[in-house]
């Protein structure tokens, strides 16, 4: 995998976002890494085939899942400065949802989305951060997401707590 760059802007070309994200096939939505800086970055998503068992009859994807597509996105704005400072990227947990709106209920299968995340305040591994989502150009939903990067070791043990009875 090559280095990610050193300038902080526009990229020369898209890079995949997997290689910024822990995520991977069928989980893995965000496609490209278009842009970034120190305090936002621009993904794209072309919505196809690993997303036909979330779609409806009609072949659309219900607006909401466009959270998962905003969470991805600030991951991969994290893994892209977890790759500058030498280390892997950090598995990352979606807190919570405010202000989420969308401009139509669902999204039809093969349409191609931009989403833009902005970092508006970071401590430690908690971060809050405002998402937009465009389709052609035209912002269609929007939600202010707030995310906690922790080590994996730290997510395994969360995850082997056993269950409450």
């Amino acid at each position: 995998m090559p280095p990610p760059p050193s300038s902080s802007s526009a990229l020369s070309a898209p890079l995949p976002a997997a290689d910024f994200l822990p995520h991977r096939p069928p989980l893995l939505w965000v496609d490209s890494l278009l842009a970034i800086d120190d305090h936002s970055c621009r993904c794209a998503v072309s919505l196809g085939d690993r997303f036909l068992p979330f779609l409806d009859k009609q072949h659309r994807l219900p607006a909401h899942f466009l959270l998962e597509i905003i969470a991805q996105s600030i991951g991969v704005w994290a893994g892209w400065h977890d790759r500058q400072r030498g280390i892997p990227p950090q598995s990352g947990m979606l807190l919570s949802c405010r202000n989420f709106s969308s401009a139509q209920p669902h999204f039809t299968f093969g349409d191609t989305l931009e989403i833009q995340v902005e970092k508006l305040v970071q401590d430690q591994g908690t971060g809050s951060f405002e998402g937009k989502v465009f389709l052609a150009k035209t912002a269609v939903a929007q939600a202010t997401l707030t995310t906690y990067q922790t080590a994996w070791e730290n997510l395994e043990k969360l995850l082997q707590r056993p269950a409450l009875p």
